[in-house]
């Protein structure tokens, strides 16, 4: 009988170190995984504040050299979310681009 409970035990500690090894494995799978999403979202996010900031600045100083009559007439035709639209827009084609241009390079590489 005490050989058996010994038995049990070591299995026991064999299948916590198989699946503690495996938990491990997958942990670190994911953490990549998960980097690499955390990355290209704060890169999307610094890129349309970057374009927010950049749209803002350029509406700016056309307001203050275009005549009155006409921003107020462009008051009424564009919507007041322009500059977050406008910088959203941007970051995405830019986004696109960097995307298309990096495939590029991989099938070049890919080539060879």
């Amino acid at each position: 009988m005490p050989l058996i409970l010994a038995g049990i035990a070591w299995l026991a500690e064999f299948l916590m170190i198989a699946a503690a090894a495996i938990f491990s494995w997958f942990m670190q799978y994911l953490s990549k995984r998960l980097l690499l999403v955390a990355y290209a979202v704060a890169a999307m996010l610094s890129l349309t504040a970057i374009f927010f900031v950049t749209v803002g600045a350029l509406l700016t100083g056309l307001e203050s050299v275009v005549p009155p009559y006409f921003v107020v007439a462009l008051g009424l035709v564009v919507p007041s979310n322009f500059t977050s639209c406008a910088s959203a827009i941007g970051a995405a084609h830019l986004a696109r681009w960097i995307y298309a241009w990096k495939v590029r390079i991989f099938m070049m590489k890919s080539a060879n």
